[in-house]
């Protein structure tokens, strides 16, 4: 069926009655993600990586927290892993890297509203045991216990344990491999420890916090 060129023009016109329609949507379009926000942010969201929320985090867990942590256990997979003075270094050193950074993580010079204390327990566990008894990798396994008391009163507020887990290899006969491998281990347990203490530690300081 043909149009005849009057039929045509009508057409057309209407088809451009049509494009002003099309660019009011534009600016409507470009409105529409303000408005979104703006209603989120009165429902009271908050991204997880707002920085208002990161202060705010920092500021309820810095009231200031005296961590006392100790150690025991057997980390060295040499063959002087026996020696008792090894062990009582590894020990003392690992609670004093625990105490360091703990709080280094929760603290920032305030005094002390609560004591934290600690004990750590660590041992290795070999993973891929050949037919000898040797294993060509080890995990470190670093449990603990703690209590949380309120300086102020000596109630205590929280309690509860906590543990991490790294492995390292453990290679035929290259003692100093492993030795650095393990310390390594030791560290990155540690750090983790500390971490998951962090995190367990803003959850009960908050809420006393929120009980003032």
């Amino acid at each position: 069926m043909s149009l005849s060129s009057n039929q045509l023009s009508v057409v057309s016109g209407q088809g451009n009655k049509l494009k002003p329609q099309a660019g009011v949507l534009k600016p409507l379009c470009r409105l529409l993600p303000i408005v979104c926000c703006l209603v989120l942010a009165s429902c009271g969201f908050r991204p997880v990586y707002d920085k208002s929320s990161a202060n705010s985090e920092k500021s309820i867990i810095n009231t200031g927290i005296r961590v006392s942590a100790t150690a025991s256990g057997t980390t060295s997979t040499l063959p002087t892993s026996s020696d008792a003075s090894a062990d009582n270094s590894s020990a003392t050193t690992m609670a004093r890297q625990f105490s360091n950074n703990l709080e280094d993580m929760v603290n920032s010079g305030a005094s002390p509203s609560y004591d934290l204390n600690v004990l750590i327990n660590y041992s290795n566990i070999g993973v891929g045991v050949a037919r000898d008894g040797t294993a060509s990798r080890y995990n470190l396994v670093i449990s603990s216990t703690y209590k949380l008391t309120r300086i102020s009163d000596g109630k205590e507020v929280g309690n509860g344990t906590l543990s991490s887990v790294t492995s390292y290899n453990n290679p035929n006969n290259q003692y100093f491999s492993t030795y650095i491998s393990e310390q390594d281990a030791r560290k990155r347990g540690i750090k983790e420890l500390a971490e998951l203490y962090r995190h367990r530690l803003l959850s009960f300081v908050e809420k006393e916090e929120l009980k003032k």
